[in-house]
Formats: structure tokens, C-alpha cells, sequence
């Protein structure tokens, strides 16, 4: 099964002196671990 590439979300915060949206690189880890960790149970499961 290949998986399709999923953009990831919820990985902006509003800058409160700016009022603008930034990338945290810490939350685009985050989202890529926890992407991981679905698939690979989706996987398991549907083995």
C-alpha cells in the first residue's frame, strides 16, 4: 500500500509581537513523528 504524502498542520504559532504565523521546527518534528506512528499502525493492523 503506498501512502500518499499528507501536508502537515498544525505546525504555526502566532508570533504575539507580529500578529504573524511562523513554522516552529519542533512542531514539524512532531507532526512527523506522530504521522509515523499512525501509518505504522494502520499497517499492523490491516496486516
Amino acid at each position: 500500500m503506498k501512502v500518499q504524502p499528507i501536508s502537515l498542520v498544525w505546525n504555526k504559532v502566532t508570533n504575539p509581537s507580529t500578529g504573524e504565523k511562523i513554522i516552529l521546527d519542533a512542531l514539524v518534528k512532531r507532526r512527523a513523528k506522530e504521522r509515523q506512528l499512525f501509518l505504522s499502525n494502520i499497517t499492523k493492523t490491516n496486516i
